[in-house]
C-alpha cells in the first residue's frame, strides 16, 4: 500500500479547478428513501498571506440534520491544511495548522495538540480523491486530523469498481467508486473518469441505513 503526503509529487495538486455545486441529501433505510436537504459545495482560488490557497465552503441545508456550513483554507500547491472552521447553530469550532501543533479552538477554550508527522486536514479528503491517478486495484493511504474527533487518523482510499453515475438529470458518465475508510467510518465516493468530478457520495450509518448526496 501507497502513502500520500501533502505535496507528493506524483499527484497534480494545482490542477484541481475552482468549481460550484449542489447536491440533494437523501436518508435510505431498508430501501426506503427520503430527501432531507441539500448540500452546496464553491472551491475557489484565493491569496492568503501572499500564498495560494484552496478554499473549499461546504454547507448543509436540512431541518432534519441542522444546518453546517464548513470552510477549509489549504496549500493549493501541496494541500497541506492552513485553516479550518464549522459553524453549527449556535456554535463554531475553529482549526488553525502549524509547523508544529495544531491549536483547535471551541467557544473560550483553546488546546494545542502536538503534530509528529505531516498531514492533510479531513475535510480535504473529498477534494484529495478528485486527484489521484486512480485505476483497478488502487490502494493508498494518508494521516488526516479529524476536528470532530481532535486527533489524528489514518485515512485508507480504495478503488472499488467502475460505475456509471449521474451527471445531470438523464446524463450519466463513467465513474471510479471509491472507499474511504476513516478509521472505521466507511464512505463511498464516485469520481467521474473524464472530468474527476465528485458525482455522488454514500456514508454508511448502520447494516441498513445510509445517507446519499447525489446530483438532481
Amino acid at each position: 500500500m501507497s502513502f500520500i503526503l501533502p505535496g507528493d509529487p506524483s499527484v497534480p495538486w494545482s490542477s484541481l479547478k475552482d468549481t460550484m455545486d449542489r447536491k440533494v441529501v437523501i436518508i435510505q433505510e431498508s430501501n426506503i428513501s427520503k430527501q432531507v436537504g441539500f448540500t452546496s459545495e464553491q472551491i475557489t482560488e484565493e491569496v492568503y498571506e501572499s500564498k495560494k490557497m484552496i478554499k473549499r465552503i461546504q454547507t448543509l441545508k436540512s431541518d432534519l440534520l441542522g444546518d453546517i456550513e464548513a470552510i477549509s483554507i489549504i496549500s493549493k500547491d501541496t494541500f497541506k491544511p492552513y485553516k479550518h472552521k464549522i459553524s453549527t447553530k449556535g456554535s463554531f469550532k475553529k482549526v488553525e495548522y502549524f509547523e508544529s501543533f495544531i491549536r483547535l479552538t471551541q467557544g473560550d477554550s483553546e488546546n494545542d495538540i502536538k503534530k509528529e508527522n505531516p498531514l492533510f486536514e479531513n475535510h480535504s479528503v473529498e477534494m484529495v480523491i478528485r486527484l489521484l491517478p486512480f485505476h483497478q486495484g488502487y490502494i493508498t493511504n494518508h494521516f488526516a486530523f479529524h476536528p470532530g474527533k481532535e486527533h489524528v487518523i489514518n485515512v485508507v482510499i480504495r478503488v472499488v469498481s467502475k460505475e456509471f453515475v449521474k451527471k445531470c438529470g438523464v446524463d450519466f458518465v463513467e465513474s471510479w467508486k471509491v472507499e474511504v475508510n476513516f478509521e472505521g467510518n466507511i464512505q463511498f465516493y464516485w469520481i467521474s473518469i473524464n472530468d474527476k468530478e465528485l458525482l455522488k457520495q454514500e456514508n454508511i450509518l448502520s447494516p441498513d441505513t445510509k445517507m446519499i448526496f447525489e446530483r438532481e
